[in-house]
C-alpha cells in the first residue's frame, strides 16, 4: 500500500469499519469489516465488497458448492459445503462458517 492508502486503512480501523480478526498461517493480520460502520464511513467500499461477495457466492452456486433457501419473507439463507468454504478462502474470504455474527 502507498502512504495514502495506509492512512485511509488506519482511519477505517480507528473508526471500527474494520476489525482485527486474527492471524493467518503466514503470520499476517486478518481483518473483517463491520458492515454498519462500513456503510457509515466507507459506503463505496462497502458496496464493492458486497458485490464481490455476491459474485463469489453466485460462482460457487453455479458450481453446486452453495445452496440457497428462502424464508417466508424471501430472505435468502446460504449453506455452503466444505469444498465451497475452501473455495471462498481462495477468493480471499476467511472464517467462512455459520456464525451469524460474521
Amino acid at each position: 500500500m502507498n502512504e495514502e492508502e495506509d492512512q485511509y486503512f488506519s482511519y477505517l480501523l480507528e473508526v471500527g469499519a474494520f476489525e482485527i480478526d486474527g492471524v493467518n498461517k503466514d503470520g499476517d493480520l486478518m481483518f473483517r469489516p463491520n458492515p454498519e460502520k462500513m456503510k457509515e464511513y466507507a459506503p463505496e467500499m462497502f458496496e464493492l465488497m458486497q458485490a464481490d461477495i455476491e459474485n463469489s457466492l453466485m460462482d460457487l452456486y453455479k458450481e453446486g458448492l452453495v445452496e440457497i433457501e428462502y424464508s417466508e419473507s424471501l430472505e435468502p439463507k446460504f449453506s455452503m459445503s466444505e469444498e465451497g468454504k475452501k473455495a471462498m478462502e481462495k477468493y480471499g474470504f476467511f472464517h467462512i462458517d455459520n456464525d451469524p455474527k460474521r
